[in-house]
């Protein structure tokens, strides 16, 4: 399946992600992992975001191409957000070498999903 994805505006530049790393977690079953650390005022909206919209959809993006969209799963409270999913190694190391960049704009409100078969 193919997904089409109807995003809003940018709510997080990537200029506000301090560091991206991945990780393989196996004792939390999660499997390949990235740890994404905003800076102060990323946080502040990432924080109030993601308290307002636990179980909607997020997504991160480069150039208009989702990169990964999660759901969140609880308000985030911490400087540094675990992002999960149906990571590779080389996927999660992309994704964070991605994110790491700084020129990454991150598009949060995603409005719905549609398959395309």
């Amino acid at each position: 399946n193919t997904y089409v994805y109807l995003l809003d505006k940018t709510l997080i530049p990537g200029s506000e992600i301090d560091d991206a790393e991945s990780a393989f977690n196996s004792q939390s079953g999660q499997g390949w992992t990235i740890d994404v650390t905003f800076k102060s005022a990323g946080l502040k909206v990432w924080l109030r975001y993601t308290t307002d919209h636990v179980g909607a959809q997020t997504a991160f993006t480069l150039d208009g191409q989702v990169l990964s969209a999660p759901t969140i799963n609880e308000p985030i409270t911490t400087p540094t957000t675990m992002v999960s999913g149906s990571f590779t190694e080389a996927s999660a190391k992309s994704l964070a070498d991605s994110l790491k960049s700084g020129a990454l704009p991150l598009d949060f409100e995603v409005t719905s999903r549609q398959a395309v078969g």
